[in-house]
């Protein structure tokens, strides 16, 4: 998450958001992205509702696991990368897929930090449960307060009459005496490792308790369910117990599995991808590629390993077709212009052709990122350039 302004620079990450949004924007901050691969299962890759402004982004690698969006941009949702590159002129030179990793999640098999991902909740648009939801997702906590101006949890949902199931694991840390309190104004139920505990089916603002005595650490199957008839809804699921002082039950305490023990896992995972992969030599050809172990194809690897020792790369020749790419609209019978690159097709290979002192582009000499002042260095002492078989046009070198 990011926001407060200013310009957001995301280049070479691997983003892997197994619930939620891969970056969220607040505020009217620009974005730049390129070179990253997104991998979301239920969310956004992008969530900017507050006037956010893009400047650019390309050559970015987009995985969707389940239901997830391209964006949510300033509340218009577009759906795959073919809509986010027409209506707004992204990601030209973009793909989706299967990123390929070698080992996400490492030999222990848990990605990143093990914690609960919130409770499944269903709602309904009826006051008894009946038929099917309106709306399913998880939500990383019972504790909404007032439901807002329109009284609703969630678009689609009704403002009064509605019902709301939430389901789950809840993961007691330390064994001892657990108390456990649900509060509705218009009815609530609580039910603890599948036995009904509270059931306060009544119209009031009471908060209701249950008491677990001699519970032992782990993991026990809870359901909580609340009912709004009119008027303003709330609804809150606390617990206090042995070093823990009353409190809404926080995200890393509840799942919709068992089995998480709010442990970091993540020293093992592993973002490096197969020597199959899509994400390989397919960044952005004007950014740096020399530290990506030879050969590497002359091109930056997208993702977090890109020019990295951690690149993949493959050792055959290879022609990349820069323009078009497959998301040009052209006209029947008439002419456009073919953009190129090859890689490996002759004896020798660059180790890296750098525009030195300068932050454009010339043919294929990429800026020179490692400049920070803004101005070349100059100095009366040549270069020795006696040993280069082949020195490119004056106009892509500098003297230093």
């Amino acid at each position: 998450t990011a926001g407060g302004g200013g310009t957001i620079t995301i280049v070479n990450n691997t983003i892997y958001q197994t619930s939620g949004h891969a970056i969220e924007v607040l505020g009217n901050s620009l974005l730049t992205s390129q070179n990253n691969i997104f991998v979301v299962t239920d969310g956004n890759v992008i969530q900017a509702l507050s006037g956010a402004t893009f400047t650019s982004s390309d050559y970015n690698h987009y995985t969707f696991l389940g239901s997830g969006n391209v964006a949510n941009f300033n509340g218009q949702v577009l759906n795959s990368v073919s809509d986010w590159h027409f209506q707004f002129g992204f990601d030209a030179n973009s793909i989706t897929g299967d990123a390929q990793f070698i080992d996400i999640d490492g030999a222990d098999n848990k990605l990143g930090f093990d914690r609960g991902n919130g409770l499944q909740v269903s709602y309904f648009n009826n006051t008894d449960f009946s038929g099917l939801p309106v709306l399913q997702r998880i939500e990383t906590a019972i504790d909404f307060g007032t439901f807002g101006q329109s009284g609703s949890p969630a678009p689609g949902v009704n403002a009064d009459n509605f019902t709301a199931r939430w389901e789950g694991f809840i993961h007691i840390p330390t064994a001892g005496d657990y108390t456990f309190y649900a509060q509705n104004n218009d009815g609530v139920r609580f039910t603890f490792d599948n036995v009904l505990r509270i059931d306060q089916w009544v119209s009031n603002s009471v908060e209701y308790s249950y008491t677990a005595t001699g519970l032992a650490a782990g993991w026990y199957p809870i359901k909580y369910e609340m009912r709004e008839l009119t008027g303003l809804a709330n609804t809150r699921f606390s617990w206090q117990g042995p070093g823990i002082a009353k409190q809404t039950v926080p995200r890393n305490a509840i799942g919709t599995f068992s089995g998480f023990d709010n442990t970091d896992r993540g020293a093992d995972d592993s973002f490096v991808v197969q020597a199959t992969s899509p994400t390989i030599d397919e960044g952005n050809p004007s950014s740096l590629y020399l530290w990506e172990p030879m050969p590497n194809g002359d091109r930056i690897n997208i993702g977090s390993t890109g020019n990295t020792v951690l690149a993949a790369s493959q050792s055959a020749p290879q022609l990349y077709m820069l323009d078009p790419n497959g998301l040009e609209k052209l006209p029947v019978g008439s002419a456009t212009n073919v953009q190129w690159v090859a890689s490996g097709l002759t004896a020798n290979r660059p180790v890296s052709l750098i525009n030195l002192g300068s932050t454009s582009t010339v043919d294929n000499f990429v800026p020179d990122t490692v400049l920070s002042l803004g101005f070349p260095y100059a100095t009366a002492t040549a270069t020795d350039i006696s040993g280069v078989p082949h020195i490119p046009d004056s106009s892509a070198r500098r003297q230093l």
